[in-house]
């Protein structure tokens, strides 16, 4: 009977040993296939960002030295005259201006407004996706006549105003 359990739990050693490697090269497959479909998606987006015409904004395009997050900054300096910001076709713009109108802050004369937009990429680890996304508002400074508005950004809200006279 002794033998009998020996076998018996050496068997199942051995079984769970097995079970854990396949999961581990399961995992490290599917990791290496993310990456995959991740660089390919790069290679073609980093191809039409550079035959793309930039507007109204600088942009700053950062690669991870291993390929496998980039980094697009944008950074707008632009005067706004309030009579025409129906002629900008700027869709980060066009938020800006959403964003200061739903809290009342919209400046009735000409301002010049500094944003800087970051939009991270990365591999994601969910299989039918090519790609994490998060975009952070880093900067965003409404300045008039006689003063510098700051806003300070969180999910979709000002969280802060910052007002400095100079």
């Amino acid at each position: 009977m002794d033998i009998l359990k020996k076998i018996v739990i050496g068997g199942v050693c051995v079984l769970t040993f097995i079970s854990c490697k396949y999961k581990e090269e399961k995992n490290t497959t599917q990791q290496n296939k993310s990456e995959i479909v991740f660089k390919s998606w790069l290679r073609d987006t980093l191809n039409m960002l550079k035959n793309q015409q930039k507007f109204d904004y600088k942009r700053d395009i950062l690669l991870s030295s291993d390929s496998l997050s980039l980094d697009i900054v944008k950074t707008f300096d632009k005067k706004i005259n309030p009579k025409n910001i129906e002629k900008i076709k700027s869709k980060e713009l066009i938020y800006a201006f959403d964003l200061l109108d739903r809290s009342h802050n919209r400046p009735q004369e000409e301002f010049k407004l500094k944003l800087v937009i970051s939009s991270y990429y990365s591999v994601s680890m969910v299989e039918q996706l090519k790609y994490e996304y998060d975009s952070e508002i880093k900067l965003f400074d409404v300045i008039k006549k006689t003063k510098i508005e700051k806003y300070r950004f969180v999910k979709g809200n000002f969280i802060e105003k910052r007002i400095l006279s100079y």
